[in-house]
């Protein structure tokens, strides 16, 4: 929940007897991929640009460069390429785009480990074609 939350949350208890999980609160939720930096790599001007707004549009941050102080999470579809060797060494979760569309989905951040594009245990395929991130992108926008 949002610092907004706990001043609507305090003030309306001033006045009436009211739980914090009543739904009046709800828009007060954060959003799924709030104060994250994410940043993409080996995909197509078009499919950064369905991410990027998918991202900024759900509170998380988007950069073109990969930044040890503050990229949080990198976004590629295999585990190759000057940008994975980095995020790589600095620790960063190198994680298929599914990730982000599933975490928007769920309404919150969901755990990258099923997502990780250099997991042995298999991950989860990324979508390589256009048309299927705006499918994914329309879908979420239509059901926010």
């Amino acid at each position: 929940m949002t610092n907004e939350w706990v001043t609507q949350v305090w003030e309306r208890g001033k006045h009436d007897n009211i739980h914090a999980t009543n739904p009046t609160f709800t828009r007060y939720k954060c959003p799924a991929l709030m104060g994250l930096t994410l940043t993409v790599s080996q995909m197509g001007k078009k499919d950064k640009e369905i991410l990027k707004k998918s991202i900024e549009s759900h509170g998380g941050t988007y950069t073109g460069q990969l930044d040890m102080e503050h990229t949080e999470i990198l976004i590629i579809s295999k585990p190759e390429g000057d940008k994975y060797k980095y995020a790589k060494k600095w620790k960063i979760p190198c994680i298929s785009s599914d990730w982000v569309f599933d975490s928007i989905e769920k309404g919150y951040c969901l755990k990258t480990e099923g997502y990780r594009v250099d997991s042995a245990r298999g991950s989860t395929s990324t979508p390589t074609k256009v048309r299927t991130l705006k499918f994914r992108y329309k879908f979420l926008s239509l059901n926010e």
